[in-house]
């Protein structure tokens, strides 16, 4: 994978996104830690298509639930609602 510093993707971006559009990603570092990657729109697009692309949070966690199979107990709304605490909160009044 190619690398480039901060101060060098600020002077050569056009070099930098031509490289990537070419290797498919380029690491960025800073001070020799890597911060941040710069993809080609093709492999961006490879990376949605193999992680199942923008999905919503239920569909992540249904796709998770199936996947476990039957290693998950069977939680029913009504258990979740019987876990909530149900005291009443501090006597607040705003001071006058």
């Amino acid at each position: 994978m190619i690398e480039y510093s901060i101060s060098q993707a600020k002077n050569d971006l056009p070099k930098i996104v031509h490289e990537a559009e070419r290797q498919g990603v380029v690491r960025l570092h800073r001070r020799g830690r890597p911060v941040a990657v710069i993809l080609s729109e093709e492999e961006y697009r490879r990376l949605l298509r193999e992680g199942g692309g923008e999905r919503s949070l239920f569909d992540s966690i249904s796709e998770w639930r199936r996947e476990a199979g039957d290693d998950l107990p069977d939680v029913g709304s009504g258990e979740v609602d019987a876990w909530r605490d149900r005291t009443p909160g501090r006597t607040f009044a705003w001071p006058t």
